[in-house]
């Protein structure tokens, strides 16, 4: 899967655009499925890139045949299924530095959208995730960010970095009950919250764990 830059036109300026790509930078990670099924599903993550990289990457590739050969010599006998999916991030809307962890553990909450209620979903997911940011939820103790697919079924993710399982116990004040304060009644909370639920055909909850001695950054 790979992670894009999401179209300036979208939620996010230049200038927050030019401000993550410096922080996060260009790196392939390996990641294993931890919970549910298929328990032997590996994720190789590319981030974070525009679409011309796209034009390089397969000119590089085109240049570099080697890579493929080998690929398919040592890795492809042992691949019982391929899938290729792109991602983009709304920076504007995530709350997420560079500097911050290291994490091995990454919390992904897929949703998919109901056909034609993509735009509420997201009308509700930038107001909630705004909220959050200007009031106090932001910072190194709630980071997340927000993705959503490109082609196929209309789908969003939410994606939780964790340093190791004991940081993923809940504690402290929840985020619905955050939104209840910052809202002033939970009345006004579970009207966003319903306005969500009601975009949203199915969802899953998947956590992976990162692989760091078969990742690499833009700096290797």
């Amino acid at each position: 899967m790979g992670f894009q830059d999401e179209e300036v036109s979208e939620t996010a300026s230049r200038e927050q655009l030019s401000r993550a790509d410096e922080e996060l930078q260009r790196h392939v990670s390996l990641e294993a499925r931890l919970l549910g099924e298929e328990l032997d599903t590996v994720a190789v993550r590319a981030c974070c890139f525009s679409w011309a990289d796209m034009d390089s990457y397969r000119e590089w590739a085109a240049a570099n045949p080697d890579v493929q050969k080998h690929w398919q010599e040592e890795v492809h006998p042992h691949v019982a299924h391929y899938g290729h999916f792109i991602s983009q991030i709304s920076w504007a809307n995530s709350n997420w530095e560079k500097d911050w962890g290291p994490f091995k553990f990454f919390g992904v909450t897929r949703f998919e959208l109901e056909s034609g209620e993509a735009a509420a979903f997201d009308a509700v997911r930038d107001e909630l995730s705004q909220i959050a940011i200007n009031n106090g939820w932001g910072g190194e103790d709630h980071p997340w960010m927000w993705a959503k697919s490109v082609g196929g079924t209309p789908t969003e993710m939410v994606i939780v970095p964790f340093r190791n399982f004991a940081d993923m116990e809940q504690t402290g004040e929840s985020f619905y009950d955050f939104i209840v304060r910052v809202l002033g009644s939970s009345e006004a909370a579970e009207a966003r919250f319903t306005r969500m639920a009601e975009a949203i055909d199915e969802q899953d909850y998947q956590v992976w764990e990162l692989h760091e001695s078969m990742s690499m950054s833009s700096a290797d």
